[in-house]
């Protein structure tokens, strides 16, 4: 394990060291959906669903069975991002794929104060991840990427990259014996590793990243009847170029509301720092899980001066998904009406015989 951490600190600082020219393709690191922004985009330690796959390949390994979502990203002057993911285990590993498509909308081309014509630029990108469990609860993936970014008619490239991610599921259980130590994940991942594209002639690099987190998983089991999975996430941004980021959600969900097929959950998240001003940096959200397979979620995201936007996702699991057992604390009413419905047992009483009774007193009277 601290081999796999020192290869990885040591490419990174490598590539770090290289990198030198601007980076192009910034898209590739938007949000893969409305969940993982509402919670402030710290998602690398929780990887529960199959957005794995451009969050952290490893968390593939968490899928049930069959998944697939989709979700769409309402921006700004018609700038809209659309992707679609499905990932599957099978005995071998897990497998995902991703397809993401970001929109410009349509611009119009001017040229000495006349109009003559509009482009519509549009990046997209295709995604391919495996994963699997290398150890006890630690697993490893990897992802490989085809994007292309076309801007105008003379400045388009494609390029290639992948990911690399791990993740461990309660890695301090070894160490700490205590129980909620089984319920905190740690996870990290490089995002983005590749020769970047060219632009008229002129290269330029991928925004090469490095991220790692925490995730705890705490389950309510009393005194509340409906709170049941409360999430902590935090994760640490190490961008090649630009500023430290912190990432920061926190997840409540509510199961069977009112005794129907439908959870709730409620989102918050922080993102640390942004150049849109601070009410930016606060996320939030909602998702409604229905009948454990169908999931609808739902992110609000400020941008400050440019506006408020919204993002909105599905996903589908396949198969029988069920929930976790919880052992509930007895009510004081419960036990009262067990002890009512109860019945009391009764010693038979013994039936005396007249003769048996008649000779007890004749003896009784021959010792007077």
């Amino acid at each position: 394990m601290k081999k796999i951490f020192i290869i990885i600190l040591i490419i990174f600082s490598f590539l770090k060291s290289q990198l030198s020219a601007a980076s192009a393709m910034n898209f590739l690191n938007l949000a893969p959906n409305a969940r993982v922004s509402s919670l402030g985009e710290s998602f690398i330690a929780l990887s529960d669903d199959v957005s794995s796959v451009l969050n952290n390949p490893a968390g593939l390994v968490n899928l049930n069975e069959t998944e697939i979502a989709l979700n769409a990203l309402l921006l700004v002057e018609s700038i809209n991002y659309f992707n679609f993911q499905s990932g599957k285990k099978f005995s071998f590993g897990s497998l995902g794929l991703n397809f993401s498509f970001l929109s410009y909308g349509e611009i119009e081309k001017y040229f000495q104060g006349e109009k003559i014509g509009s482009i519509t630029p549009s990046d997209y990108l295709i995604q391919l991840a495996y994963a699997r469990e290398i150890k006890n609860k630690f697993s490893a993936g990897l992802s490989f990427k085809f994007a292309n970014e076309n801007l105008t008619e003379d400045y388009k490239s494609s390029a290639f990259a992948f990911d690399i991610g791990f993740f461990y599921r309660g890695f301090l259980k070894n160490l700490i014996k205590r129980n909620w130590s089984e319920f905190l994940n740690f996870a990290l991942g490089i995002y983005n590793l590749g020769i970047g594209p060219k632009f008229s002639s002129k290269s330029e690099s991928l925004p090469l990243n490095f991220k790692f987190g925490f995730a705890y998983k705490y389950r309510i089991q009393y005194p509340l009847a409906y709170l049941r999975d409360l999430n902590f996430l935090l994760d640490f941004y190490i961008p090649t170029k630009g500023n430290f980021g912190l990432r920061y959600g926190t997840e409540l969900w509510w199961y069977d509301i009112g005794k129907s097929p439908v959870d709730i959950a409620l989102r918050f998240g922080l993102k640390f720092p942004s150049d849109l001003g601070i009410l930016s940096m606060f996320k939030t959200g909602i998702g409604f899980r229905v009948y454990n397979n169908l999931e609808l979620d739902y992110a609000f995201l400020n941008y400050g001066d440019l506006g408020i936007t919204h993002r909105i996702g599905a996903i589908y699991k396949f198969g029988k998904i069920e929930k976790p057992k919880f052992v509930e604390k007895p009510k004081e009413e419960e036990i009262i009406e067990e002890l009512e419905e109860e019945p009391i047992k009764k010693e038979p009483k013994k039936e005396i015989k007249k003769e048996e009774k008649k000779e007890e007193l004749e003896e009784e009277f021959e010792e007077e």
